[in-house]
């Protein structure tokens, strides 16, 4: 089902006007708030360490947005509801709107409609933009996602722009924290044909923790992983309605500090960090 896609010839080059001084548009399309780009890649720009790349070897990002497309290309319904759990800025959801919007593949998906959930201020803030700018259907939740519902410290960097999370004994602030089922079924969420997760060594718990993913309910499931040991873990897990269809290994490299994994779902290279794994529900021919 994952296929891989040549990226440059999908950019989406729109001619709808926009306020320069203030925005950048995206891969597909979309607006991103410039603040939110700048601080973004000037971090990131500064920890990733130069490694030797193989020839055709994919960034991360490119391998996210190809397993973005598949999924969209592989959905029957013609409006979906996509859930991002770690939220950020909205990094992947507007890649997946963008791609709906401007339908740079073959697909039956049509419209969408967002949940976004992330705890860091400035994300938080970034994220409600995102979703105003490019006029996007989208409910943002200020909270963080783990086994329970309450109060937990939570783990922001300097600076805010990245690997905030729950982190045991280092949190700084005190936030509201929810489980995936309540975030469904307190604010009504309904049918989610698909999950985005990067919450930094909590989506273990957050799987675990879940009737409506334990069951069976969702139709497709990515996660960014934060630990060797959660790979064979969430496959066990998930195994009664789930196949892993795509297995990428977390990088045991320093913070920020990127390794090279082949891929054979896809047979290419791929140059990361976080590792990432795409499950599909067995139900869905």
């Amino acid at each position: 089902m994952l296929k891989l896609f040549d990226l440059p010839k999908l950019y989406v080059n729109t001619n709808v006007s926009y306020d320069s001084e203030k925005y950048n548009r995206d891969t597909f399309g979309m607006l991103w708030s410039k603040e939110t780009r700048s601080d973004v890649l000037e971090v990131y720009t500064k920890h990733r360490s130069v490694v030797q790349v193989p020839p055709d070897t994919y960034d991360e990002s490119a391998i996210e947005m190809m397993c973005h497309l598949s999924i969209l290309s592989d959905i029957k319904d013609e409006k979906i509801t996509f859930v991002e759990l770690g939220a950020g800025c909205g990094n992947q959801s507007i890649r997946v709107w963008g791609a709906i919007k401007n339908q740079v593949v073959p697909m039956n998906v049509k419209d969408a409609s967002f949940v976004g959930v992330e705890a860091e201020p400035f994300h938080f803030k970034q994220l409600c933009e995102t979703y105003r700018i490019n006029e996007m259907d989208g409910f943002p939740i200020f909270g963080a996602v783990t086994d329970r519902n309450g109060k937990i410290t939570f783990y922001i960097q300097e600076p805010d722009t990245g690997g905030q999370g729950i982190y045991d004994g280092r949190g700084k602030a005190v936030v509201q924290c929810f489980s995936f089922d309540t975030i469904v079924d307190l604010f009504k969420i309904g049918k989610v044909h698909y999950i985005d997760m990067d919450i930094q060594r909590e989506e273990l718990k957050v799987v675990q923790s879940s009737q409506h993913i334990l069951n069976g309910e969702i139709d497709y499931i990515k996660i960014g992983t934060h630990c060797v040991e959660f790979s064979q873990q969430l496959k066990d897990t998930l195994s009664e309605h789930y196949d892993c269809i795509l297995d990428i290994p977390y990088a045991q490299a320093p913070d920020h500090e990127c390794g090279i994994a082949y891929v054979k779902e896809l047979g290419c290279s791929v140059r990361n960090h976080d590792g990432l794994m795409v499950f599909k529900n067995k139900c869905i021919q």
